[in-house]
């Protein structure tokens, strides 16, 4: 039989953050990585009202998702951004995969999975539609 403890809120609380994770990007280069760095559930919930609009309804650039993301997460070494708002459109016309290794990661690394992404790509929709 395994033992039980239950975690104290002050466990938790103490509890460090994971380390980002180097995400390689050999496209540009032998040994060439993008730090991607974890969210909070506070950055969780306000990456997740970024998609919508002060009105509720949907962002208007809130089908840009996943370059939202990247945005977010991918800093240097000192945690950074690499990128601002104003390159989302640069970051769409980036190679899908890499992309989409930056996105994944960023799930990964926050304790999130493909789908949570889904939902609030889709909620931000059915409130623009709705």
């Amino acid at each position: 039989m395994t033992s039980r403890t239950v975690a104290t809120a002050s466990q938790l609380k103490a509890a460090s953050r994971p380390k980002p994770k180097d995400v390689p990007v050999p496209e540009l280069g032998e040994g060439v990585v993008v730090p991607v760095w974890p969210m909070t559930a506070l950055e969780w919930t306000q990456f997740q009202l970024e998609q919508q609009g002060k009105d509720g309804r949907a962002n208007a650039k809130a089908k840009q998702v996943r370059q939202r993301l990247v945005i977010r997460c991918c800093r240097d070494d000192e945690g950074q951004p690499l990128f601002t708002a104003e390159d989302i459109d640069a970051i769409g016309t980036l190679h899908a995969g890499i992309v989409e290794r930056l996105v994944d990661a960023a799930l990964e690394v926050s304790g999130l999975k493909a789908p949570d992404l889904e939902t609030t790509a889709k909620n931000s929709d059915a409130t623009q539609d709705g």
